[in-house]
């Protein structure tokens, strides 16, 4: 089913990209004509913050997988491990932070939770999962 969903995803993605391709086009050649107007930057912040409130709220403990300066190495390594670990109750989640993209799964209850399940991934993947607390 994870398949599918990428499949899906990178779908939706493209249609995007080209859309937007199209658009910057006919900007360039003058068939589409945008509305500059002054906008209220406040709003928009305030409304970015929000919108990543949850994300920031969330604490506890994370096992991070792996760090990667390239989005698509994280990707690859996400999308193994959904293949690999259908077991895992947790979604996996890649995050910029610093410059790399962190693949990580969590939060855990306690650090006997996290350690159960990195010890797991290190019998089925030869890979070394770190425990971090945020």
């Amino acid at each position: 089913m994870h398949c599918l969903e990428q499949i899906s995803e990178s779908a939706l993605k493209m249609s995007r990209l080209i859309d937007d391709l199209l658009d910057f086009s006919r900007i360039v050649s003058g068939k589409l004509r945008l509305a500059v107007r002054p906008v209220e930057v406040g709003d928009i912040i305030q409304a970015a913050v929000e919108s990543m409130r949850p994300a920031a709220d969330a604490k506890g403990l994370y096992l991070q997988l792996g760090a990667f300066s390239a989005r698509d190495n994280a990707d690859a390594l996400r999308a193994r491990l959904e293949r690999d670990l259908s077991w895992l109750d947790r979604g996996i989640e890649v995050l910029p932070v610093d410059g790399l993209f962190r693949v990580r799964l969590g939060p855990y209850r306690d650090r006997g939770e996290a350690d159960g399940v990195a010890t797991r991934i290190r019998e089925v993947l030869d890979l070394k999962a770190v425990v971090i607390v945020r």
